[in-house]
């Protein structure tokens, strides 16, 4: 954000696009450097670390396909190598893991549900018609208590 600051008024005041183009490479590829490195130190931290759920391997998978692509974009930005911009690609990717990580809770929120249902609809003690009565019972009771106090 500081940059965004930074670029937009050095932009207003007549700086040369393409060398405001060249220092955003920069700071984006030592933003993915600093990343990957906070990432890798946590990793390496003594002390006990649970092991990452499927969902957290799946977010940190699609992260760094995206920051291989990011890294890609930014050193086709410094001309150090060649090619086509695929950044979008890897923003693809990305947003793939999310959406499947987000159908997984979903299908695991259902079934968990569908279980608990199963479980309230089985004849082991549950009469659900007792328990129709006695909230209607109940419900009318607190009604008329509040319409006469």
């Amino acid at each position: 954000m500081l940059f965004a600051v930074f670029g937009i008024s050095a932009a207003a005041l007549g700086a040369s696009l393409a060398r405001l183009g060249v220092v955003n490479d920069i700071v984006v590829l030592a933003t993915c450097v600093c990343c990957v490195l906070l990432l890798l130190a946590e990793r390496w931290r003594p002390g006990p670390r649970g092991q990452l759920t499927r969902e957290m391997r799946v977010f940190v998978a699609g992260l760094v396909v995206w920051f291989l692509f990011i890294v890609q974009a930014n050193l086709l930005g410094l001309k150090i190598v060649s090619g086509h911009n695929w950044e979008f690609i890897g923003f693809l990717v990305f947003v793939g893991c999310l959406g499947y990580i987000s159908a997984y809770r979903i299908f695991a929120n259902e079934e968990r549900l569908l279980a608990i249902g199963k479980e309230l609809k089985s004849p082991a003690g549950f009469n659900p018609q007792f328990f129709r009565k006695v909230f209607r019972s109940s419900l009318v009771s607190n009604s008329l208590r509040v319409m006469f106090l």
